[in-house]
């Protein structure tokens, strides 16, 4: 067999076609980096605003949202998330999600419970911030006291007197 030894003008013609596809290649490496840098920059900033701030301000402005009864993963991701952060406040977990009511989520974690072990992630959030007090979600009745029961001036003030002045004479309304 006959060697055939290349042509040396074909041969330096190839070499410099792949190095500038090699450095061109390398370039964009270079530049995927620093967008990759710059992406994690911008993740890191949002991170401490969504610590400093509220989250409603980094929801998109979307008044015209669909409610959707079926779940989607993200969707179910999100709610177990929600469940982490904001354990039995459904109506928290509602808000976050979007699309679902407080009454999905609700159903969503009676029907998941065992599926994502619902149960375990809401007794870790139980033992780090205390069991949920339903309380917490409705507002404060003005006439109530913190535990719920009525406030002593507002019982018995409609159409009777009070101790201090059933011996003086009043007219009744």
């Amino acid at each position: 067999m006959a060697m055939v030894s290349p042509d040396p003008n074909t041969t330096s013609d190839a070499n410099s076609t792949g190095l500038s596809i090699l450095k061109h290649m390398e370039n964009e490496v270079i530049a995927l980096k620093k967008q990759v840098q710059n992406n994690k920059a911008q993740v890191a900033s949002l991170r401490t605003r969504i610590g400093s701030e509220s989250i409603q301000t980094l929801k998109p402005a979307n008044p015209t949202v669909r409610l959707n009864a079926k779940w989607s993963n993200d969707e179910l991701l999100l709610a177990v998330q929600g469940v982490r952060q904001f354990g039995r406040n459904f109506k928290a977990i509602a808000e976050i999600i979007g699309n679902k009511t407080e009454n999905h989520v609700r159903s969503f974690f009676v029907t998941y419970r065992k599926r994502y072990d619902l149960d375990a992630i809401l007794k870790e959030w139980e033992e780090e911030h205390g069991p949920f007090d339903i309380k917490e979600e409705k507002p404060e009745d003005t006439n109530s006291t913190k535990d719920g029961l009525p406030s002593t001036s507002s019982v018995g003030t409609s159409n009777s007197t009070s101790s201090s002045t059933r011996g003086t004479t009043s007219k009744s309304h």
